[in-house]
This record gives structure tokens, C-alpha cells and sequence, in this order.
């Protein structure tokens, strides 16, 4: 995440707040991306300190200093540096002091030859060359950790994680924000919610009219552990630009104002992060035609982008919505590789969810008892493929209710 100094963002005379994105096709600025990868990726092995140095050297270099700057600290956040073995250095280190001192002073030109014999002394009692004595005496320090591995990025990539991070680093010191959701498949909208769990944020679902409204509270808002809570709510951003449909609008603190940040796919940002909802299962795909097929004559199915509020305590998102006349019916699959806390969801689903809501469980989800002990006829479970005709027959008791019917 970059630090404030390094943030270039335009507010305007409205209180819009505005990152100033960079050209991906910015010829110079794609030489000076590939210029400090290049140094990353040669110092693998090298001593923190001799990266440091060069790093420093970039940063002063030509061009923007604060792009440079945010160059290096994304690089940086990409590099994993060996940790020394406390004890070994330790033991060294406590062992060269000692020999040290019954040969005081030690240390001078004159007596360089003293200290050499002290370090191969020292080396051979405990098992090492002379050399990883001087390597090891003081590696338990920063600047002397060893860079063990660099995940690279092409020039184009670091200059859109760039991008990316302006807006993040909005997000950091910001008092929420409000997402309007549009019509993107459920297992996006499902992604994103698993992300919004993930990142352990606080939300509600509102409605305004046919709109979706994800309400995220922001680490202003919270009392404690903001710097954390922003840091996670700045890290949910990407998850958020997975979606090909959304409108977010940021109340964001900056130089002591309270500005607005808006984004939208129109923006051009780009995520890193694994898009696994934009994936159907081929099940899906068999289940809906199955629905289709058994649906009474006049009844509608389609794809749902619905998002149905559970009391503020979860969400449900369904997979199919069933219209005839005025009447509708969310249906909301749960396959058997989804994960469930079968009591809690259960539990909400059958005290805050709507008449119209159903589900079809997987009992590899939930476990055998589940189905023993579920008393809502609006749970249609199964082991291994989701029973279509169960499904429509629940459904259509709803649409159509009859006299002494089910519903």
C-alpha cells in the first residue's frame, strides 16, 4: 500500500477527489518501470542494503520522484527476504565478542590480522567458514537479510498496479463507501460478497428502487485498528474491479477535507486478483434447462442479479428468478464445493429470508443431518444433482398457490 507522500490526487472545486492516472502507453514511463524491475530482479541473493542503495539512486533519478517512489515501494511489497536463524547469529555474534575482548583492542588496521584469526577461530568452534562468520554475524539485521525471491511484473503490469494503488491509497483514509451494483452474473455478485467476508468488512444491503446498494463502512467510521481496517478495505478495491457492471462513490478524508472519490469500470482500473466468478458451472448451465423444461406454461425463468438482504447479517444472492403474473421466486443453488456453516446460514436464512427465496442444498455442503433436521419446505436438499423437478414443484407452489396448497 503506498504511503501518503507518495499519492498524486487532484481535488476539485466540487470535493471530487481525483487520482492522476498515468498512460500505460507512456514510453518513458514504461523504460523507468522496466529500469527498476531489472534492479529487482538482479539483486535475487544480494544483501537488502546493496538494493536499498540502488533503489535510493532511482528514486532521485529522472522523472517524477513520487512515481518513482511508488515504483519502488510496489516492487518492494513484491520481494520475500531470508529471515537469519536468531540463535545461530546470536551464538556467533556472542562468541566473537567474547574472543574479542581477551584480545582488546581488535578492530584497528594494526590489528586486522588479530580479527581475521578471531573470526576463523570463532567459524571452525561452531561449524562455519570465515566467510559465513562475517556474513552471519550480523544477517539478523535488515539491511543485511538476503533477497530470497522477486515475483517480477512486466512494465505495463507495474504501471497498472500503479493506477490501482492511487485509488487504493484513497481508500485508506476513507469513511466508506456506497457500491451500486448492475447486472452482473451471480457468481460475480457471490465473489464479491465472499471477498467483503474475506477482508472481514463491516456492509448492509439497501435498496433503491430496482438499484443494489453495498453499504461498506470505512476505517474512519471504526473505532479501533483503523490503519488495519483501511489497509483491508483499500485490498478489497480489486475484488471490486472484477465486476463489468458497478458505480462506487468514496467519502474519503484527504488534506483534511472530505472529498469524494467515484469509480466505475469507465475508469480503466484493472485487477490482479483470480476471477473465478466469471466461471459457470456446467451444472448450472443443465439445471436451468432442467427448470425450463419443467416450469409450467406462462412461467418465466431467467438469471437472477437480484441480492436479497438477511437482516444485515448475510446475503442472498440467487442463481434463478421464476415470474408468472406479478409473482416471483428467487431460487439460489449451493453446490457441493461452496463452503457453509450449514447451522448459521440455515438459521438466518429461516428467520430473516422472504416467502418467495428457496434454496437447493448440497448435503456434501452441509452434511447428512442437515436434511434430518431442516423443517422449512422451502430447503430442497440433495447428494449429488440437483433435483430440477423438487425445485419447480417448490417454486410453483408459490406462483400459483392453490386452495390448502403447500403455500
Amino acid at each position: 500500500m503506498l504511503k501518503s507522500n507518495l499519492l498524486k490526487l487532484r481535488i476539485s472545486p466540487d470535493k471530487s477527489i481525483t487520482p492522476i492516472y498515468v498512460r500505460e502507453n507512456n514510453y518513458e514511463l514504461r523504460k523507468r518501470a522496466s529500469a527498476i524491475s531489472e534492479i529487482f530482479a538482479n539483486s535475487i541473493g544480494r544483501a537488502r542494503k546493496e538494493l536499498d542503495e540502488q533503489t535510493s539512486r532511482f528514486r532521485k533519478g529522472k522523472g517524477d520522484r513520487k512515481i518513482n517512489g511508488a515504483f519502488v515501494e510496489l516492487l518492494y511489497d513484491r520481494c520475500t527476504f531470508e529471515a537469519a536463524t536468531d540463535v545461530e547469529v546470536v551464538r556467533i555474534r556472542q562468541r566473537l565478542f567474547e574472543e574479542a575482548a581477551k584480545r582488546f583492542p581488535v578492530g584497528t588496521t594494526a590489528d586486522d590480522e588479530a580479527r581475521s584469526s578471531i573470526v576463523a577461530g570463532v567459524g571452525e568452534e561452531l561449524g562455519f567458514t570465515a566467510d559465513e562468520v562475517e556474513r552471519l554475524m550480523f544477517s539478523d539485521l535488515k539491511e543485511a537479510q538476503l533477497l530470497e525471491s522477486f515475483e517480477e511484473l512486466s512494465p505495463v503490469e507495474l504501471i497498472k498496479r500503479y493506477n490501482l494503488a492511487l485509488a487504493q491509497g484513497a481508500l485508506v483514509h476513507s469513511y466508506g463507501m456506497t457500491v451500486i451494483l448492475g447486472a452482473d452474473s451471480p457468481q460475480r455478485i457471490r465473489q464479491l460478497f465472499r471477498y467483503l467476508k474475506f477482508f472481514k468488512l463491516m456492509f448492509s444491503v439497501n435498496y433503491s428502487g430496482e438499484q443494489v446498494r453495498v453499504k461498506i463502512d470505512g476505517p474512519i467510521s471504526v473505532l479501533e485498528q483503523t490503519r488495519a481496517y483501511g489497509v483491508r478495505l483499500a485490498s478489497f478495491l480489486p475484488a471490486l474491479l472484477l465486476l463489468s457492471d458497478f458505480e462506487m462513490e468514496a467519502e474519503v478524508k484527504w488534506k483534511r477535507k472530505r472529498c469524494y472519490l467515484h469509480l466505475s469500470p469507465e475508469d480503466g482500473l484493472t485487477s490482479h486478483y483470480r476471477d473465478v466468478g466469471a466461471w459457470t458451472p456446467p451444472e448450472m448451465a443443465q439445471f436451468r434447462d432442467r427448470v425450463v423444461e419443467l416450469a409450467e406454461p406462462g412461467t418465466a425463468v431467467a438469471e437472477s442479479n437480484a441480492i436479497i438482504s438477511l437482516g444485515g447479517k448475510d446475503v442472498l444472492i440467487p442463481d434463478l428468478v421464476l415470474k408468472r403474473g406479478d409473482r416471483k421466486a428467487y431460487l439460489e443453488i449451493i453446490w457441493p464445493w461452496r463452503k457453509v456453516n450449514w447451522k448459521k446460514h440455515f438459521s438466518i436464512f429461516k428467520k430473516h429470508s422472504p416467502d418467495n427465496a428457496f434454496l437447493v442444498v448440497s448435503t456434501r455442503s452441509t452434511g447428512s443431518e442437515a436434511a434430518l433436521h431442516c423443517d422449512d419446505p422451502r430447503v430442497i436438499f440433495y447428494r449429488l444433482t440437483p433435483p430440477a423437478n423438487k425445485a419447480v414443484k417448490a417454486v410453483e407452489g408459490y406462483l400459483n398457490p392453490r386452495p390448502g396448497g403447500l403455500l
